[in-house]
C-alpha cells in the first residue's frame, strides 16, 4: 500500500499557491501569523509544506521548515526547508524559540503521532504553537476508489480531536496562553446516517487532491467536502521565560 500522505503531497497540483488564494485558508494563516510574538526570531515549522506560513511572517525572523514533501520544500525558497519525519527531528534540544505544528497530527499513524508530541516538547524552548482540525466526523470524508474500490479517508487523516481537553494533555508541562478558532462547525449527523449515505447510497467524498492510497488513482465518485473548523492552541513553556 502506498503512503497515502505522501503521495498526495508530491502531486505537482499539491502547492500551486492555493492557500494563499483561497479565503478561508487565508484567514487560517493569518491568524495563526498574528498569534506570533515579537521574541518568537528562531522558528521550527513541522510540516510546512511550500512554507505558506512563514512567507507572512518578517524576514528578520530565522525559520526552519521540515517537511516529508520534497515538491512543497521547493516551493519553500524563502525558509531553510529539511526533508524530515515529524517523529524524529533532526534538531538539538531548546534550539528554537518556536516551534510551529499545524495540521499535521491528524495524518500521523500512532507511533509517529506520540513522538512528534515529545519532539515539539524537546526542542521548543518557549512557545508551541499547534492546530488540528476540530471535532471532524472522519467517516463523513471518506472516499472510495472508483478503479480498486478501496475505501479511505480523503484528506488522508487517521485520527480525530473531538474534545479541548484531549489536546491540552498533549502537553503536560506546557501553559495555554492563546486559544483560537477559524471556519464553523459542520453539524454533526448520526453516524448511522453518515453510514447510510455512504455504502447504501454511494455518496463518498472525494475532492482535486485525493489519490487512492492503494492504487494511486484519481479517480473517484464525487462530492464536494466543506470548509472545515480549525482548533488553534497557544502554549508557553511553564518553566521557560517570555
Amino acid at each position: 500500500m502506498l503512503n497515502a500522505n505522501a503521495y498526495i503531497y508530491e502531486e505537482p497540483d499539491a502547492w500551486n499557491g492555493t492557500l494563499l488564494k483561497s479565503p478561508f485558508e487565508r484567514q487560517r494563516l493569518e491568524i495563526l501569523a498574528g498569534l506570533i510574538p515579537k521574541d518568537a526570531l528562531k522558528i521550527v515549522d513541522i510540516g510546512c509544506g511550500d512554507g505558506s506560513l512563514a512567507s507572512l511572517l518578517p524576514r528578520s525572523k530565522l525559520i526552519f521548515g521540515v517537511d516529508y514533501s520534497s515538491s512543497g520544500l521547493l516551493k519553500a525558497t524563502h525558509i531553510q526547508g529539511v526533508r524530515g519525519d515529524a517523529g524524529r527531528l533532526g534538531f538539538r534540544d531548546q534550539c528554537c524559540d518556536l516551534a510551529i505544528c499545524t495540521e499535521v497530527m491528524e495524518h500521523l499513524d500512532d507511533s509517529t503521532f506520540l513522538k512528534c508530541v515529545k519532539e515539539l516538547d524537546r526542542i521548543s524552548r518557549k512557545y508551541l504553537l499547534f492546530t488540528v482540525l476540530y471535532k471532524e466526523q472522519l467517516l463523513n470524508h471518506y472516499s472510495k476508489c472508483n478503479k480498486c474500490r478501496f475505501i479511505f479517508h480523503a484528506w488522508g487523516h487517521l485520527r480525530a480531536f473531538g474534545k479541548r481537553e484531549d489536546i491540552l494533555q498533549l502537553f503536560p508541562s506546557w501553559e495555554l496562553i492563546v486559544e483560537a478558532g477559524v471556519g464553523f462547525q459542520l453539524r454533526f449527523k448520526p453516524s448511522i446516517m453518515v453510514w447510510i449515505r455512504k455504502y447504501i447510497m454511494g455518496r463518498w467524498s472525494w475532492d482535486r487532491s485525493t489519490v487512492c492510497p492503494r492504487c494511486g488513482s484519481l479517480e473517484g465518485r464525487r462530492e464536494n467536502l466543506r470548509v472545515k473548523s480549525i482548533k488553534c492552541g497557544f502554549w508557553k513553556e511553564l518553566n521557560g521565560g517570555v
